[in-house]
C-alpha cells in the first residue's frame, strides 16, 4: 500500500514537470533499455541450460551408449553443441551491446552531464610578491 503511494507521488511529480507523453516515452525507453538485454540474455541462457541438462540426462540414463541414443532422438550432437556455442557467444555479445546502450542512454555514467564536474584546466597561480 505504501509502495503504491510513493510510486503515485513520484509519477505525479514527473508528470507535473513534463508533458505526459514525455514521461511515458522515457518510461518505455528505460523499459526497453533494461528488458531487452536482460530478457534476451536470460532466454539465451535458458536455451543453453536446457541443452546442457538434456545432454547430462542422456549421459546419466544411457551410460556409455548415450551419444547414439541422443543422436537417434534429437539429431546430431555436434550440431547441438554448435548451437549452444553460438547461443553463448550471442549472450556475451548481447550483454556487451546492452552495456553500451545503457551507457549511451545515461551519459552521467560516461562522466558527461549534470552529475559530474567539468574537467579542471591547469591554471598557473600567480605568486604575490610581498613588499
Amino acid at each position: 500500500m505504501e509502495f503504491e503511494m510513493i510510486l503515485g507521488h513520484l509519477i505525479a511529480h514527473a508528470l507535473g514537470r513534463t508533458q505526459g507523453y514525455q514521461f511515458f516515452n522515457m518510461a518505455m525507453m528505460l523499459l526497453f533499455a533494461a528488458l531487452l538485454p536482460v530478457g534476451s540474455v536470460a532466454g539465451l541462457s535458458a536455451f543453453a541450460w536446457n541443452e546442457f541438462t538434456k545432454e547430462s540426462d542422456y549421459q546419466r540414463r544411457f551410460g556409455a551408449d548415450w551419444k547414439a541414443q541422443y543422436q537417434a532422438e534429437h539429431g546430431s550432437l555436434t550440431a547441438a553443441r554448435i548451437k549452444v556455442g553460438a547461443v553463448m557467444l550471442g549472450a556475451v555479445v548481447n550483454s556487451f551491446l546492452g552495456f553500451l546502450l545503457y551507457r549511451h542512454l545515461f551519459p552521467a555514467l560516461r562522466g558527461v552531464g549534470y552529475a559530474t564536474r567539468p574537467p579542471r584546466g591547469r591554471s598557473r597561480r600567480r605568486t604575490r610578491i610581498h613588499r
